[in-house]
């Protein structure tokens, strides 16, 4: 499941138990990824937010982002999702990664996920290769870890052949999908033998829909379920314990 970090926890306090906490995820080839299971999202580093601490007049304190990367990076959160749509996030982080100055080896062992989200129309395969070749140097990677395809609308069926093109692409190890139902998890895995590695989902206490057949279709084909909305961008966390209900866009 991911964890998307909110802004203002110490980091410094969470200590990640080595057993519990990370895992391999099946990439193509034969591959397998280490990954941590709370999974650091970086959607606040995107320049079109105004976040107090972070922001002064929309400009984004890279020195703080980078010290925030790098806490996590030390306790052991090694795993972080990133995307073009993100605003400036993906350069930002990095940027913030390669000014870490922590060793090469530490570096090495983070498993960066970014996102595909074109359009929904007839694709073309010289997209794809374009959005790799630029997600490899932002990142700075000869590789790209895992890309994400995010596809709102099944009835657009070009998405099989988008994901058929990521997956043929040698300079990406491993391809995810997001808020795919098991129809069109089942079109592409069965259908199309492609290897999907996981699906990012929304998961709480509250949203508890994947658990009636997403969950069970994955379980049985080896699809990793990565949850986001845990905590409800930080509303089932203590810090609303006692407090009203908030409005607008508090």
């Amino acid at each position: 499941a991911t964890f998307r970090w909110t802004h203002g926890v110490d980091p410094s306090a969470i200590t990640l138990p080595e057993k519990e906490a990370y895992f391999f995820l099946e990439a193509k080839h034969g591959r397998r990824l280490r990954m941590c299971r709370y999974i650091c999202g970086t959607w606040q580093l995107g320049n079109w937010l105004k976040i107090p601490g972070f922001y002064s007049a929309a400009q984004l304190d890279s020195e703080l982002a980078r010290q925030h990367i790098v806490s996590k990076m030390k306790i052991g959160f090694s795993s972080f999702d990133t995307a073009p749509h993100y605003g400036r996030a993906l350069e930002t982080f990095a940027q913030a990664l390669h000014d870490s100055g922590l060793s090469d080896d530490v570096r090495r062992s983070c498993c960066i996920m970014t996102r595909y989200a074109p359009v929904p129309c007839e694709m073309q395969q010289s997209w794809v290769k374009e959005f790799v070749a630029e997600s490899r140097q932002l990142l700075r990677t000869d590789k790209v870890d895992i890309v994400q395809l995010h596809w709102p609308d099944f009835n657009q069926t070009a998405y099989l052949d988008t994901l058929r093109w990521l997956c043929s692409n040698e300079r990406v190890s491993a391809v995810a999908v997001t808020n795919f139902n098991v129809h069109a998890l089942s079109r592409a895995i069965d259908e199309h033998h492609l290897p999907i590695s996981a699906n990012v989902v929304s998961l709480s206490v509250i949203d508890r829909r994947p658990l009636e057949e997403l969950l069970p279709f994955c379980r049985g084909h080896n699809v990793h379920v990565f949850a986001y909305g845990v905590l409800l961008g930080g509303l089932l966390s203590e810090v609303w314990l006692g407090r009203r209900e908030p409005l607008g866009k508090e």
